[in-house]
């Protein structure tokens, strides 16, 4: 599923990741934390098909079975927070959608530190769509810098990714 999402084909992404979520809630059940994994894909492709409320249903499910195995700090959940927070983003919901990717983004910070990817996809996000907002978490201006500097190019992909 992850490949054909990477490729663009986004139909044929969704039935693998259905398959995937059947054969995971029936061989590991509902509450397994790669159950919860696939709910998570699902949910990215429903997003990028445009079926934000099926993304959001399956981004909480994803999100209860990761507080319930890891807890709110995990890396995890951080993953589910962020979805969701872009998702409410999508859906008109700035205020929801800020809470939840500062969420992720402190689980972010405190795991994998400011340099990695995760956590400079979280900033990169709010610089695309909530300048304001990573001017209010007080980021030291190495950090915000860092993401001034980055291509056009990437800039304009993730707005590409996060527009549609």
């Amino acid at each position: 599923g992850e490949l054909m999402r990477t490729l663009g084909k986004h139909d044929e992404a969704h039935a693998h990741h259905e398959k995937a979520m059947e054969i995971r809630h029936a061989s590991l059940g509902s509450d397994h934390h790669h159950t919860a994994d696939s709910y998570h894909g699902l949910g990215v492709i429903k997003s990028l098909l445009g079926s934000h409320q099926e993304a959001e249903d399956l981004h909480h499910k994803a999100l209860n079975i990761r507080i319930n195995k890891y807890g709110e700090d995990h890396h995890h959940t951080s993953h589910s927070f962020h979805e969701l927070g872009i998702i409410k983003h999508l859906k008109g919901d700035a205020a929801h959608a800020m809470e939840l990717l500062k969420k992720a983004l402190h689980i972010r910070r405190n795991t994998f530190g400011h340099d990695h990817s995760h956590t400079q996809n979280t900033h990169a996000y709010h610089q695309t769509h909530f300048y304001d907002f990573i001017l209010d978490t007080h980021l030291d201006t190495s950090v915000v810098s860092k993401f001034k500097k980055m291509s056009g190019k990437a800039v304009a992909h993730l707005k590409n990714l996060f527009q549609k």
